[in-house]
């Protein structure tokens, strides 16, 4: 009962509209972790449309080329001041080398720039794909040790019982 009343994908969705209405006209929005596009053409994974009527520049991305979007492995990117926001949902579980990963989004983002996590916890039974369960002291741990200022966390779920992590990292 709590799997369904606590599912991580509606909470997503919730705090991708959020994030869309606070984001500025102008900015430029990378997507980590677009996924494949469904038979009707829609991306499951990817929260683009919540930003299309915002005046924002968007850009999907994943590991797979053949999904279609811009081709990025976060391990090895090396961009530096380009992007606003980066949206990160439901991908640095699924990463051997997170903190890396961690490390070069945050430079990747323009001064004041945000990266958007979130980090299931608990989402069901399938745990086959990812590499990692995050606790909030490990992720609040990681950032102080890095300089990385965390400027929201939220608890999907509850504090002993999590099913899911948001938060945001400006610099």
């Amino acid at each position: 009962l709590l799997v369904l009343l606590f599912r991580v994908r509606p909470f997503t969705r919730r705090m991708a509209k959020k994030i869309a209405d606070l984001v500025a006209t102008g900015s430029t929005v990378l997507e980590i972790g677009s996924g494949k596009a469904e038979a009707d053409g829609s991306y499951y994974f990817s929260v683009k449309k919540y930003f299309d009527s915002r005046g924002v520049t968007f850009i999907c991305s994943d590991r797979d080329a053949s999904f279609g979007h811009r081709s990025i492995d976060v391990t090895t990117f090396d961009e530096e001041n380009v992007y606003d926001h980066i949206l990160c949902f439901h991908v640095l579980d699924d990463i051997y080398e997170w903190q890396h990963a961690l490390l070069n989004l945050t430079r990747a983002l323009r001064v004041g720039g945000t990266v958007h996590i979130i980090l299931p916890v608990f989402n069901g039974f399938d745990l086959t794909a990812d590499y990692y369960r995050f606790s909030e002291k490990l992720l609040r741990t990681f950032c102080e040790k890095e300089g990385l200022r965390i400027t929201e966390f939220y608890i999907h779920g509850y504090r002993v019982f999590p099913f899911a992590y948001y938060m945001a990292i400006t610099t």
